[in-house]
């Protein structure tokens, strides 16, 4: 699902398309490794984006997908706060390890920048976590931005991963991407890679191999979307979730 496909104003648009209902997610491909169910799922999965930032005042926004026998992904719990939580910003789990690095984005050109009046920045995260609950792995792309109502400027922002175990590590990134689409309308990327190898969840070798991802948009009018994807195996029971704030 490409999130160019939507109108530059999020902030009605989002609204309508979250309200309209639940939305299965698109799974390129989602198999048992030898036709094992305790081997996890192993695919490519893309979800719905959900939008914070219009004029019903909901600025967190969360979705929850597992994977059922033919590892499609369902959708199982969705959240729209008029608040962060405490347990976002504090931190709902203590990370083993995170690491970061700064997004750069190109000059947007000229006529981009017309005296932004509000600053914000836009946030989506994506995580996997285990069967009993607790997170396991996340990745995370964060960006700052101004509007004023016809432009949007893009300025600081960072990609991060994070393991919250020993036996999870990083195979690959952070890294991202940010720009402009237009005048109106930027965007920024993220993804990470991680594996399983340790005692007592992964003894038998590197497995579980997996990329996480995160796509946002933000524009001219404040508004801010984004949507998480995955792919490679999920652990048996596991969950991936994805959230996107302000």
């Amino acid at each position: 699902m490409s999130f160019k496909r939507f109108a530059p104003v999020l902030t009605v648009l989002g609204v309508a398309f979250l309200l309209s209902g639940p939305i299965a997610a698109r799974a390129d491909t989602g198999t048992y490794p030898d036709g094992n169910s305790e081997d996890g799922c192993t695919g490519s999965w893309t979800f719905p984006p959900i939008y914070v930032g219009g004029a019903d005042g909901i600025v967190f926004a969360q979705a929850t997908y597992e994977f059922d026998e033919n590892c499609q992904a369902v959708q199982v719990d969705q959240v729209r706060l008029d608040h962060v939580p405490a347990s976002v910003t504090g931190g709902e789990q203590r990370p083993f390890d995170t690491k970061s690095v700064p997004l750069v984005p190109y000059s947007p050109g000229q006529g981009a920048n017309f005296g932004p009046q509000a600053v914000d920045t836009c946030h989506v995260q994506t995580w996997e976590q285990d069967v009993a609950g607790p997170h396991m792995i996340a990745s995370e792309v964060d960006q700052t931005y101004s509007w004023n109502g016809s432009t949007v400027t893009l300025t600081s922002g960072a990609v991060s991963a994070t393991t919250y175990f020993a036996w999870w590590h990083l195979n690959s990134g952070p890294s991202g991407a940010s720009g402009y689409y237009n005048s109106q309308m930027a965007y920024a990327s993220g993804q990470a890679g991680f594996y399983c190898d340790g005692w007592p969840f992964c003894p038998g070798g590197p497995n579980f191999y997996i990329t996480l991802y995160e796509n946002l948009t933000v524009d001219y009018q404040g508004g801010c979307g984004g949507y998480g994807s995955a792919s490679g195996t999920i652990v048996p029971g596991g969950r991936v979730s994805y959230n996107v704030w302000k």
